[in-house]
């Protein structure tokens, strides 16, 4: 790998997989997940069940806060949220803890927000993929070698890309541009475990690229997709994202590219990175041992 720093194998993991979960909740609302979820739960959807009605319905509201009449606009910006949401729990349990749950659109449940957007996210039922040895008090989880190819077998040919394809054939979006969503996500994700927590720059950064590179022949490449970097600025180093392709966001009133677009220039995107750096807390909020 181009860092040289892999992922560690946790020293010492939660003894339940609900610490795990609540690790997860401390690093961003977009990664908490519910461990199970009871049917009949108000204004919840299965992922796999989703109709195309509904899914017209949250882009509607998508395009309603965004004062766009574009739904083409408004449905990348639901699918942007809607992978990172997705995103999150998968990449921070196996980033964190070694444990990835199962978030396969047949073992999801979510609710949306007023905007449309995914909030509330929780697993059917409660499959978690874990390294070979891993134990836990209060379930079963389920021994594999790489979990990385667990995550793109059940996040992304299990549920994003197969939804990506219905919103790309629906409201006429270009391939490019939906794989470059998903694959933005996965770096946005990465991003935010490598502010948040005490896994060094070169973990997170290696665990990116390799993620990506596995996966890239679902997600089109790095060169199509975007890419993993590192930023030095004023004596501090941190994992972002260049995404290859344009979210679209600027077509929509009053709102402007954003800070890592590819249609701005590299000096600006550079000004954004390093502002970005900056903010970040000096103490990670999450230890990883």
């Amino acid at each position: 790998n181009a860092f040289g720093r892999p992922l560690p194998r946790p020293a010492s993991c939660p003894a339940r997989f609900a610490e795990t979960l609540d690790a997860l909740a401390l690093l961003e609302p977009r990664f908490m997940l519910v461990e199970g979820w009871s049917d009949g739960t108000d204004d919840c959807f299965i992922a796999s069940e989703l109709t195309d009605a509904q899914l017209d319905r949250m882009i509607a509201l998508r395009a309603a806060d965004l004062k766009t009449a574009d739904l083409k606009v408004a449905a990348n910006m639901w699918f942007q949220w809607y992978c990172c949401r997705m995103t999150g729990p998968a990449l921070g349990g196996w980033m964190l803890h070694g444990r990835a749950p199962d978030v396969s659109a047949d073992n999801i449940a979510f609710r949306i927000d007023a905007e449309g957007r995914p909030q509330f996210a929780a697993m059917v039922r409660p499959r978690v993929f874990a390294l070979p040895g891993d134990r836990v008090e209060d379930l079963a989880l389920t021994p594999a070698d790489d979990l990385k190819a667990a995550i793109i077998r059940t996040l992304l040919d299990g549920h994003l890309l197969p939804l990506g394809e219905r919103l790309r054939a629906r409201y006429r979006l270009g391939a490019p541009i939906i794989r470059g969503t998903i694959a933005s996500q996965i770096g946005t994700v990465t991003t935010l475990i490598d502010a948040r927590t005490s896994l060094t720059w070169e973990q997170t950064a290696t665990a990116l690229l390799d993620f990506l590179t596995l996966a890239a022949p679902q997600i089109d490449g790095l060169s199509r997709s975007g890419a993993p970097i590192c930023v030095q600025d004023k004596g501090r180093t941190g994992t972002f994202y260049r995404r290859g392709t344009c979210c679209l966001v600027y077509r929509a009133p009053d709102r402007k590219k954003c800070g890592i677009c590819p249609l701005t220039s590299e000096a600006d995107r550079a000004a954004v990175y390093a502002e970005r750096l900056a903010a970040r807390p000096q103490t990670p909020p999450i230890q990883v041992s």
